[in-house]
C-alpha cells in the first residue's frame, strides 16, 4: 500500500509518483518533506499489506487522516480502517461502525481538528447501506443516515456546516446508480 500526502507549491506541472526501487509490500506514505515540489520521502504507515486506503485529509502537516479497509479472515472478510498522522506516526483509530462483516470508508473530510466527516457502506441483506461517522476530536460516532441502500464514496466539507457526500444507490432492480 502506498499512501501519498504532501503539497505542492510554485509553477504546476506534471508530477510522476513510483515506487522507490527495491520498495517492498509493505504500508508506505511518501510526504513532501518541503523541499520543493518535486521532493518526496517515503515513510512507512505500520498498516498491513492488505490494507487499501481510499480517501485521505489534512487539517495542516500535522494533523492527517486517512480511510479506507483491511482484508481480514484470510481476504474473506474486509474491515473498514481509519488510520491519523499526528506529524511523526500513523495509529489506528477506532471507529463506531455499528453492524456488518464487510464494510469499508471510502472517503474524508475535516474542516478543523475536530470536525471531521468519514463515509463509506456495509452490506445489509439484499442491499449495501451507506454510513457516516463524524470525528469531535476525541472519537468517532456513527451518525444515522435516511434509509437508503448504496454505498457513500465521498464527502467534501467547506465549513463545519456545510458537507456534501456523493454515492451510488441501488434500485428496485439491483442497478447502481449515481
Amino acid at each position: 500500500v502506498l499512501l501519498l500526502a504532501g503539497s505542492l507549491s510554485g509553477a504546476v506541472g506534471d508530477l510522476t509518483l513510483a515506487a522507490p526501487a527495491g520498495a517492498d509490500n509493505q504500508s508506505s506514505a511518501a510526504v513532501d518533506t518541503g523541499a520543493g515540489p518535486a521532493t518526496w520521502s517515503i515513510i512507512s504507515t505500520s498498516a498491513p499489506a492488505e490494507t487499501l486506503f481510499l480517501g485521505s485529509t489534512c487539517v495542516d502537516a500535522w494533523d492527517c487522516w486517512s480511510v479506507g479497509g483491511q482484508f481480514e479472515n484470510g481476504g474473506n472478510k474486509f474491515a473498514g480502517v481509519i488510520r491519523h498522522w499526528n506529524g511523526s506516526v500513523w495509529a489506528t483509530v477506532p471507529t463506531k461502525v455499528p453492524v456488518g462483516d464487510n464494510w469499508i470508508f471510502t472517503g474524508v473530510s475535516c474542516v478543523e481538528a475536530d470536525d471531521c466527516w468519514a463515509v463509506g457502506g456495509l452490506p445489509h441483506p439484499g442491499a449495501p447501506a451507506p454510513f457516516l461517522e463524524h470525528w469531535n476530536g476525541t472519537s468517532w460516532s456513527f451518525v444515522q443516515t435516511e434509509a437508503l441502500d448504496g454505498y457513500l464514496l465521498g464527502v467534501s466539507c467547506s465549513l463545519t456546516t456545510s458537507c456534501w457526500a456523493t454515492g451510488t444507490r441501488t434500485d428496485a432492480s439491483g442497478n447502481m446508480t449515481v
